[in-house]
């Protein structure tokens, strides 16, 4: 009897472990999925007129300090998305100087490719 009681103890004990790590597995994938979904999938933080703001990208910023000011100005739900983007984008690295207008109704790879110096609404200073 004490042998048949441990061994469905140990039994319930491996349902309960293939489940756990079952849902550990499941956790991760969707954190994956959603992460990569932010980063590739292209969405504006507003629809079109969206709200316009002047940022001034002064010599010396990275693209970590400008991912943070466009954030909290609200031109992008995520700096560290932001940066990943730009990282894949073909205007790695360009990032110029200048006052810029930017628009909450962009695009992420939009706001990149005028910070690169690739579109005519940019003003120097």
């Amino acid at each position: 009897m004490k042998q048949i009681i441990q061994t469905v103890v140990i039994n319930i004990f491996k349902i309960v472990l293939a489940i756990v790590v079952i849902m550990l597995i499941y956790q991760a994938g969707m954190k994956a999925y959603h992460f990569g979904y932010a980063v590739f999938a292209e969405e504006a933080v507003d629809i079109e007129p969206g709200r316009t703001f002047e940022i001034t990208i002064v010599q010396g910023k990275d693209v970590k300090d400008v991912a943070v000011m466009l954030e909290e100005s609200g031109l992008i739900k995520s700096s560290e998305i932001y940066r990943i983007r730009e990282w894949f984008s073909t205007e790695k690295g360009d990032m110029k100087p200048g006052v810029y207008e930017l628009n909450t109704s962009m695009f992420p790879s939009e706001m990149i490719s005028i910070l690169a110096g690739d579109n005519e609404e940019e003003t120097e200073e």
